[in-house]
């Protein structure tokens, strides 16, 4: 089985997403991208599809998950639009502004049956000394 991608966000984070999936690994596809300015040259980029809108690409019937790659203060909205559609969501850190939101986000996944993840991508990327010692 293969996992069907969308990414919501075009920047940097969107970007390595992009790149993981389309080079650096067999279990996951991206299909689709949608926002911020970028969106339409990285889609190009991977000859995926652009999506004008949240509605647009959380109404593919082929997207199992999403991506969030956006600012935390859009992170809550995004992700129960995104269980309301039925998709699982992963969402970059940090997850929310605040506990509230991160509860209704928790709460919405769990209503919906979809899973919800939150990562911390390049915790190692910037400490030298610790990327050493583990590569020893």
């Amino acid at each position: 089985m293969v996992l069907v991608i969308g990414i919501v966000g075009s920047g940097y984070m969107a970007l390595t997403y992009a790149e993981a999936l389309a080079r650096h690994n067999r279990g996951a596809r991206l299909v689709a991208i949608y926002g911020g300015h970028r969106a339409p040259s990285l889609a190009a980029d991977y000859d995926v599809a652009v999506e004008a809108t949240l509605e647009g690409l959380l109404g593919r019937v082929d997207i199992d998950a999403i991506i969030l790659t956006t600012p935390d203060q859009y992170h809550c909205d995004q992700t129960l639009r995104a269980a309301a559609a039925g998709k699982h969501v992963l969402v970059e850190k940090p997850m929310a502004p605040s506990v509230e939101q991160c509860n209704r986000m928790i709460e919405a996944c769990a209503s919906a049956g979809t899973k919800l993840a939150v990562v911390k991508t390049g915790t190692l990327s910037h400490n030298h000394q610790v990327r050493q010692a583990i590569d020893r």
